[in-house]
């Protein structure tokens, strides 16, 4: 399927519907067997990230002209426009029903509140030395990891942000040795790492 006219950075599954966002600025609605329900453009910048934030049924789109859009999810009508961050956002990650976290280029993980049904920055976190490159979350809520241009993977309690662990090769040799690009929780005490490396490494989180 040639899906957009640039790279295509983000696809997810929401109310059984693929979306998508490519480097054409292009946010596309597909059914499950690929066929085009609906498209818009929403910048003429990167789209470079999609979550659905669920318990307010929004998506919150990253992009690299450094805003974040947020949209009705069963209209696409962007609600607010976020630009705090100084770079393109690379990752957002939903943490509870009145928050979630952005990162990317700058290196900072943003963190965001919801209130009077309005997203307003809660908290600046100076992160990593580079591009953060993925934030997920356990599948208990309790901890957010962070992976980053900078070869390391952080730790983070989830409620206060609060950094638990640094995973870098001063205190574990065999970590990664280039960039964390990509991180998958499998149980809420086991993380895998992926990266520029070509390596896939598995973590127990005590």
């Amino acid at each position: 399927i040639q899906a957009h006219e640039g790279d295509v950075f983000s696809i997810i599954e929401n109310n059984n519907q693929i979306i998508t966002g490519g480097g054409d600025g292009h946010l596309k609605v597909w059914t499950r067997d690929f066929q085009l329900i609906r498209e818009f453009q929403l910048s003429l910048k990167n789209i470079r990230c999609i979550k659905s934030l669920e318990s307010t049924k929004e998506l919150a789109i990253g992009l690299s002209d450094h805003t974040i859009r947020i949209l009705d999810e069963d209209t696409f009508i962007t609600k607010q426009i976020l630009d705090t961050h100084n770079n393109s956002i690379f990752t957002i990650e939903s943490i509870d029903n009145q928050t979630f976290s952005s990162a990317g280029r700058d290196a900072l993980i943003l963190v965001w509140k919801r209130k009077n049904d309005q997203w307003t920055l809660f908290e600046t976190i100076q992160a990593h030395l580079y591009t953060v490159n993925h934030l997920t979350l356990s599948p208990d809520k309790k901890l957010l990891a962070s992976g980053s241009r900078d070869k390391t993977i952080k730790i983070w309690d989830a409620k206060n942000l609060k950094l638990l662990k640094v995973i870098d090769r001063e205190k574990f040799p065999d970590s990664h040795s280039h960039s964390v690009n990509k991180l998958l929780w499998l149980s809420d005490h086991q993380l895998l790492s992926t990266g520029d490396d070509k390596k896939i490494i598995s973590w127990k989180i005590n």
